[in-house]
């Protein structure tokens, strides 16, 4: 039987629209910036996954942007061992590819570090020197911690970044944790770093958009 006007016009309408709505994800998708967060010891007994829980929350008052944490303990990279450059994403380890893929797919970074005899952990050098390439060309933020704030690793990993050809993010989070940590050894935010959050958070948004409309051109 053949498709009257009528039919056909709602059925081309319907398809229209059903594109239209694939097209509105597709776009809604994009927009998403995905930024990792690095949580940057594996020491145990470690101050750091305090302070990346109550960074969490922070970071979950940004719906536009979809925040990947990462473990180093879990992660378990070895000590770099891959025979090549890692420019040349020769990659010959699965751990290597893994790391690789997920740093890649990361339109930002954040780092939560603490500072260890005036620098970042080893753990942390190691995780960063895997790759180059996927490192490229994104904002990083910085929320440190330590009797002097870490701020003495986040000089470190400002310096890494130039290396890393990063962006990295003027105003950081510099915590100092035994001025955080109550009588139940619970890690307690307050006004200001929840104030010092927000505006990295919103430095890093403005700087992942930027450079994600960049490398894509």
């Amino acid at each position: 039987m053949k498709e009257n006007n009528g039919s056909k016009f709602l059925s081309n309408y319907l398809k229209k629209l059903r594109a239209e709505e694939v097209s509105h994800k597709e776009r809604i998708t994009k927009m998403s910036l995905k930024i990792g967060v690095i949580i940057g010891s594996n020491r145990p007994g470690r101050n750091a996954i305090k302070v990346a829980e109550w960074f969490k929350e922070q970071t979950d008052k940004y719906e536009s942007m979809d925040f990947d944490f990462v473990d180093l303990a879990e992660l378990d990279l070895p000590f770099m061992n891959e025979p090549d450059y890692p420019s040349a994403e020769n990659y010959q380890f699965d751990y290597t590819k893994s790391w690789s893929k997920q740093v890649k797919s990361w339109d930002g970074v954040i780092i939560i570090t603490p500072e260890y005899n005036r620098g970042i952990p080893a753990v942390l050098k190691n995780a960063i020197d895997y790759l180059y390439n996927e490192w490229n060309k994104k904002p990083l933020g910085l929320v440190s911690y330590g009797s002097a704030l870490g701020y003495r690793s986040s000089a470190d990993l400002h310096i890494i970044a130039v290396e890393l050809q990063m962006a990295a993010i003027r105003e950081q989070v510099a915590i100092n944790i035994w001025q955080h940590l109550n009588e139940k050894g619970e890690f307690v935010g307050d006004e200001h770093i929840e104030k010092k959050a927000v505006t990295m958070l919103d430095q890093l948004k403005w700087w992942a958009e930027a450079l994600r409309t960049a490398r894509e051109q």
